[in-house]
């Protein structure tokens, strides 16, 4: 019994550890964010010698991320099924073989669009766009066409929905560089509407709510010992 209890408060110091490193690390990610909006004013070609990649850059558009090996996401329908019935009667013709007076009246319904990853290649973020550039396909999105950027919790990928496109699509990346890679997409798209002010109170707001752990106090010093008792007098003659 004795051993069960500590083994439970062993496993809970462990948590409560794991956890408080978490916030401390959280919260050193969101100071290096926050500096970066601050001080990043975007790259140029000139910036990178030139290694842009398969991107070509516009008139004052400037490089706020580039990412390899990233996924386009696009609607796709993942079928359908007839639904309804069939009216009519059914004459026999031969043994086992029959023939149907009569049409059916159901009809197809087709299944919800999923999100389908459809290629895979590079991602460019600028002040002025998002662009895919894949193996197949070409995708683009314009900041001046945007209407909503949603980053999504069923799994690491951003959903841009643009006017000129019927159907939200977006870019997947890994969860790894998942904050990375949303944070240049909010960050670029705060410099295009000329809100990086906004921006960066947001990030000081969610800095601001990172609970970090007390500091362990300072142990207490130990009684001094005291010092030993002086030796004897010598001997005098």
């Amino acid at each position: 019994m004795f051993g069960s209890k500590k083994r439970a408060e062993a496993r809970a110091a462990e948590r409560q550890r794991v956890a408080a490193q978490q916030q401390v690390e959280l919260a050193a990610k969101l100071d290096e964010l926050i500096d970066l909006a601050r001080t990043f004013p975007g790259a140029t070609a000139a910036d990178l010698d030139g290694d842009t990649g398969r991107f070509m850059l516009t008139s004052g558009e400037r490089i706020y991320g580039m990412f390899q090996g990233a996924s386009l996401i696009e609607p796709r329908s993942g079928g359908g099924e007839w639904k309804g019935r069939s009216q009519g009667i059914s004459v026999p013709l031969a043994y086992g073989i029959r023939y149907r007076i009569g049409a059916s009246k159901g009809h197809y319904v087709k299944n919800p669009d999923v999100p389908t990853a459809i290629d895979t290649g590079d991602v460019m973020v600028t002040n002025q766009r998002v662009v895919f550039a894949g193996s197949k396909q070409t995708r683009e999105w314009s900041w001046s066409k945007c209407v909503s950027i949603d980053h999504r919790s069923d799994a690491p990928w951003t959903a841009i929905g643009v006017s000129n496109r019927q159907k939200i699509s977006g870019v997947l990346y890994d969860d790894a560089h998942a904050t990375d890679v949303r944070f240049r997409i909010d960050f670029a798209h705060a410099v295009y509407a000329n809100s990086v002010d906004t921006f960066i109170a947001h990030l000081e707001h969610e800095r601001a709510a990172v609970v970090l752990p007390a500091a362990a106090p300072a142990s207490l010093p130990s009684a001094a010992t005291p010092p030993p008792p002086p030796p004897p007098p010598a001997p005098v003659g």
